[in-house]
């Protein structure tokens, strides 16, 4: 047996082996978890929906589809939740079932879950957070794309995540607070190894106590390695940092950090791993307003972090640019079931921040074959009154496989409006525009378009009705992925 061979060997048997050890860690630590909740009263939460849309469709990338149609909704979902005094459990299930009038042959059945435990198996010490999710996203941006389960193609895909993260924290008095974890998560994609990996993760951290008055630091060691689940080469990514902050005055806080970071990520010139470095502050002008900025360097070259947030009782405000080495599937893991948002997260240890911000439409980068650096501008809005909430967010993000090199450059927005039109009736109006120029389509200019108004009125205690109207466009020099569709649908919505 070759040399190739062993290895191969070795990186199948290591990555069964590390599925087996989760998978019995993690029954024993739901049943564990489980007693711990067994007191708390469960909340179910049982729902049907029902809904009939028309599609009007045009464009050769909806081939498969009649011209118009008409569509029947049948999805019966239930939620489960159970809260103890140290455990929590989150479950939901849907069950989407579809009836086409025109195109019989497209009927489908999907299934969306998600669940979530966490629990402190030890007080105050030892912690466990395990998750599950199913969803159906596309596989390949430069295919035929589409933005829900009605729009059929054979480039959207079942994806499912699990995760298990156990995790010890000690105090030691008040000079310092350590945490040390260590995290398994599965990205799957039915039918296709695209993207699919495994990842293994081990986090230490010891950060500074109360007894520190005017100084700070913080030191973290993050590893992540991606087994892959084709015959490319595995990945990782690790970085070691020191954090310092000084406060130079009440609301002034001085930032300064060094570290060193490795990673197989493909370079062209600047290597794959080097010392860093960065100088910054922290200022806090009001107790709802903070100013945060660094410059340094990374072992790719000069880097930066900001950020600006500014919070009040009826409105949010916040602009961020981050730069991330990261990992397509950890975009699949970030994002939230059934929505649109991931969390934001910088290089510090002494600053973190968890504001949503807005992730691509289509959120599958065209560099899956390794590890790319993350780029991105992004801003929100949010603004609530009594009767109504606005929301408006935007995003440049710039995803590099090599510096220096190509890139896949994504841009996007989104604005949404909900007013209460009555006591029970709400009109929303959203719309949503993203930009892609992919490596793999030469950087031609691909525009996706969304808008959509629904109006929903809530019938007695538990159920809601609604009418709504959504036009969908993809405008693309390649003419097989343009498309154009209409939608008008009208749905009800039984609380169980």
């Amino acid at each position: 047996m070759g040399r190739t061979e062993v290895e191969a060997s070795r990186k199948y048997s290591m990555r069964y082996a590390v599925r087996y050890a989760v998978f019995g860690l993690t029954s024993g630590i739901f049943v564990a978890a489980a007693n711990q909740a067994a007191a708390a009263p469960w909340e179910l939460s049982p729902n049907i929906s029902l809904s009939e849309t028309y599609l009007k469709n045009d464009g050769l990338a909806l081939g498969d589809q009649a011209d118009d149609d008409y569509v029947t909704e049948l999805a019966p979902s239930v939620g489960l939740r159970r809260e103890g005094q140290r455990a929590e459990l989150d479950l939901y299930y849907r069950m989407q079932n579809l009836w086409y009038k025109e195109s019989e042959g497209l009927d489908s059945t999907y299934h969306q879950y998600s669940g979530n435990l966490k629990a402190e198996l030890v007080r105050k010490a030892f912690f466990v957070e395990l998750g599950a999710t199913r969803t159906q996203q596309i596989l390949d941006p430069n295919n035929v794309v589409s933005f829900d389960n009605l729009t059929t193609t054979s480039n959207r895909s079942d994806v499912d995540t699990y995760s298990v993260k156990p995790l010890y924290q000690q105090q030691f008095s008040d000079f310092a607070n350590a945490e040390v974890s260590a995290s398994y998560d599965r990205v799957s994609y039915a039918g296709s190894d695209l993207a699919g990996t495994d990842n293994v993760g081990y986090f230490a951290s010891l950060v500074s106590g109360n007894r520190f008055d005017r100084v700070s630091w913080a030191g973290s060691f993050k590893r992540i390695e991606y087994l892959r689940k084709d015959d490319r080469d595995d990945e990782f990514s690790q970085t070691l940092l020191l954090d310092f902050g000084y406060q130079v005055r009440k609301r002034l806080t001085a930032i300064a950090g060094v570290g060193y970071e490795k990673s197989n990520i493909q370079r062209s010139a600047a290597g794959q791993s080097g010392g860093s470095w960065k100088i910054g502050a922290r200022w806090e002008p009001t107790l709802r307003t903070s100013v945060t900025g660094t410059v340094g360097q990374r072992f790719y070259g000069k880097s930066a972090f900001f950020q600006v947030s500014h919070q009040r009782k009826q409105n949010r405000f916040q602009v961020s640019y981050t730069e991330n080495i990261t990992h397509v599937s950890q975009l699949v893991l970030d994002s939230s079931l059934f929505s649109g948002t991931d969390t934001s997260q910088d290089d510090s240890a002494l600053v973190s921040s968890g504001e949503p911000v807005i992730t691509p439409i289509i959120n599958t980068p065209d560099v899956t074959t390794g590890l790319f650096l993350s780029k991105r501008w992004n801003a929100n809005f949010l603004s609530r009154t009594s009767r109504s909430e606005i929301q408006l967010q935007g995003f440049v993000e710039e995803r590099e496989l090599e510096v220096g090199g190509d890139s896949d450059d994504i841009v996007g927005s989104s604005a949404a409006w909900s007013w209460a039109v009555g006591r029970r009736t709400t009109s929303t109006i959203s719309g949503d525009w993203q930009r892609q120029q992919l490596i793999a389509n030469g950087r031609q200019d691909d525009d996706i378009w969304s808008a959509s108004l629904e109006l929903s009125h809530k019938i007695g205690r538990s159920s809601v009705g609604s009418i709504s109207a959504r036009r969908i466009k993809r405008e693309s020099p390649s003419l097989p992925l343009n498309y154009e569709q209409d939608q008008i649908g009208a749905k009800l919505v039984i609380g169980l």
